[in-house]
């Protein structure tokens, strides 16, 4: 088993990949929708797999509340992506 702190080192690489992807369309006008989607359904995985240990180990629920937070902020340059993605 990996130690949480390693999901939440993953969970922030794909907030950073999504900003590239955001800063890649600007730039190049290149759309990589399916890597921003693939990252982004990673990030939810992450965190279910956060809260169930958790859950399991009894761990801190500052945990999870982190791990969501992260999420809701990694879902927000998403939305970003789609709109700008859109818009090309």
């Amino acid at each position: 088993m990996m130690p949480i702190t390693e999901y939440f080192k993953f969970l922030h690489l794909n907030y950073s990949k999504i900003v590239g992807f955001i800063q890649e369309l600007e730039k190049q006008k290149e759309d990589c929708l399916f890597y921003v989607e693939e990252a982004m359904q990673d990030s939810q995985s992450l965190v279910e797999q956060i809260k169930d240990l958790v859950f399991e180990y009894h761990l801190d629920l500052e945990y999870s509340n982190r791990a969501e937070n992260l999420l809701d902020k990694i879902y927000s340059v998403y939305w970003k992506y789609k709109q700008k993605s859109d818009r090309i």
